[in-house]
């Protein structure tokens, strides 16, 4: 695929697909949503990836625990396989 927006996706030879699975779960907002968008350019303008833990994360944590009071402990990974090992 060359590009993709919303539920829509494009490949090399123009044709254009529309995604059902929606990026298997992972694209609930579908692709190149306006206000994810501005959130990642906001982001982006104040730093990519520094190594440590930052504000949003705990953030997103509490936010998590609110939502599901038994998630006593909160733990970020990278991936599900990072995840288990």
């Amino acid at each position: 695929m060359t590009r993709a927006k919303g539920s829509h996706l494009w490949d090399v030879d123009g044709n254009e697909y529309i995604d059902y699975n929606g990026g298997h779960g992972g694209k609930m907002l579908g692709r190149a949503h306006p206000a994810v968008v501005e959130a990642v350019q906001k982001q982006i303008e104040m730093g990519t990836h520094s190594g440590a833990g930052c504000d949003l994360a705990v953030e997103w944590a509490e936010l998590i625990q609110k939502l599901v009071p038994s998630a006593e402990r909160i733990e970020f990974m990278n991936s599900g396989t990072e995840a288990i090992m």
